[in-house]
């Protein structure tokens, strides 16, 4: 009986080594990309530790010795692995065991509650029983299904997050200090065991930590979306300027052309023609062939839709623009560049992926009672992966991808326009709706009348 309780208990010790590799292997290391040598490494590393961790917890629950030499040992052992990037090693890892420590406390003073006088020699103190396996087991499994969650929801963890994590890892160290010593002083009839209130008192605490934790890395992860969205904004500004500017060389080109033309007909009423052959080779140099279509009759989106149209027939993409003649918009020159340009290189990039089948995109502009209606479908070989009514990127590095929807979005909702998706079996539609300008300020006027 009592080899079988050393197996179980061993067996209770490595899991608890597998559940924090486990959630390693899916935030910050990567199990392809180990050597043999490495995955030899992680087996000793889960062996060896939970060896050690069997012979202690057969003599007693909890040690802090223990505990502070394994979470050194697994903290060498993913910085051997990884070989950069060691005090965030150190507090994730801190942090994990921690957390487990903190559960076996929480569960044991919950047991505490149960078994009352019986707890030291069942659970707590060279107990070699089954109830102490339980104990262990109840507890693995509450870290797992956390593990499980945490990884659900997609969180990306990297060395941003040290500081945080290195406080938090302080301040749970310092709960479990604290409740240790107490569950001590209960088992050893120094003060009142009452494990019902300990327990409690120990999980709200660890609730708390927990939550804010959870709100200073959410804080973190918008204070970062906050500064790629900035980035964004700025770098589709500049590519607007840039846009201007091919657009005012454009039209000066296209104005010189008309005096060259003048001055080339001159030259034909005077039957000059080696002087029109040496004039034509020289502005054959500076002169660019203009294919410009006029679809919205605005000048600057018509450039943009001309220059997103010859991208996609570049690639091989079958472009068509329905539009009707729309030359007042409410929207700026940089929000028609953001908007139309990231839908269009997002449509570009789509028919790319495909595979089988006619790469197309189609564009729609109308307008209706002052309304602006906007349709963009295109051919996609992916599925996009829609989750709670977004579009989940497919896209390997996924925090530099993204924010073009969401400027387009926030253009959408500046203009109090509405925005909305669909998507069908190799097909992707986006629709956008907005007042155009003359009833945008008839919209406005309204308002303030009414206040």
């Amino acid at each position: 009986m009592q080899q079988l309780y050393y197996i179980l208990l061993f067996c209770v010790s490595a899991s608890e080594f597998v559940i924090g590799y486990y959630l390693l292997f899916h935030t910050i290391l990567d199990w392809g990309s180990l050597t043999l040598f490495d995955k030899s490494a992680v087996l000793m590393g889960v062996v060896l530790p939970s060896l050690l961790l069997t012979i202690n917890r057969g003599l007693t629950f909890f040690s802090d010795l223990i505990f502070l030499f394994v979470v050194v040992i697994d903290c060498l052992l993913v910085y051997f692995i990884k070989k950069k990037e060691f005090w965030f090693i150190a507090s994730y890892v801190w942090l994990f065991f921690t957390v487990v420590a903190l559960t076996d406390i929480c569960i044991a003073f919950l047991s505490m509650a149960i078994f009352e006088k019986n707890f030291i020699e069942l659970i707590y103190y060279r107990s070699a029983s089954l109830w102490q396996i339980i104990v262990y087991i109840a507890s693995r499994a509450v870290v797992l299904i956390s593990c499980k969650y945490f990884i659900k929801n997609g969180w990306e963890i990297n060395e941003e997050y040290t500081g945080a994590f290195l406080m938090i890892d302080v301040i749970l160290f310092l709960v479990l200090k604290r409740y240790q010593r107490l569950i001590v002083k209960m088992s050893l009839g120094e003060i009142y065991m009452d494990g019902l209130n300990g327990g409690f008192s120990l999980l709200t605490a660890v609730v708390v930590v927990m939550l804010f934790m959870v709100l200073v890395m959410k804080n973190q992860i918008m204070q970062k979306e906050k500064r790629f969205l900035e980035l964004h904004v700025q770098m589709t500004e500049q590519s607007y300027l840039i846009q201007h500017q091919n657009l005012e060389v454009n039209h000066q080109l296209v104005h010189d052309m008309k005096h060259h033309l003048l001055f080339l007909r001159k030259l034909v009423e005077e039957k000059d023609i080696e002087q029109i052959e040496d004039y034509l080779d020289e502005i054959e140099k500076e002169y660019v062939e203009t294919d410009e279509v006029t679809w919205t009759g605005n000048r600057f989106l018509d450039f943009i839709l001309n220059q997103k149209k010859k991208k996609a027939e570049d690639n091989g993409i079958q472009m068509s623009i329905k539009a009707e003649i729309v030359p007042k918009w409410n929207l700026t020159e940089n929000e028609m560049s953001v908007m139309f340009g990231n839908l269009l290189d997002n449509a570009i990039e789509a028919c790319e992926k495909v595979n089988k089948g006619n790469k197309w995109i189609c564009l729609s502009v109308k307008k209706r009672a002052g309304i602006i209606l906007i349709e963009i479908g295109n051919s996609c070989g992916i599925f996009p992966d829609v989750q709670q009514d977004r579009i989940i990127s497919s896209k390997q590095n996924r925090q530099l991808h993204g924010y073009g929807l969401k400027s387009v979005k926030r253009i959408v909702e500046r203009q109090k326009g509405c925005i909305e998706w669909r998507v069908l079996q190799h097909e992707f539609y986006i629709n956008i709706s907005f007042f155009d300008s003359d009833r945008w300020k008839e919209g406005e006027e309204c308002v303030n009348r009414k206040l």
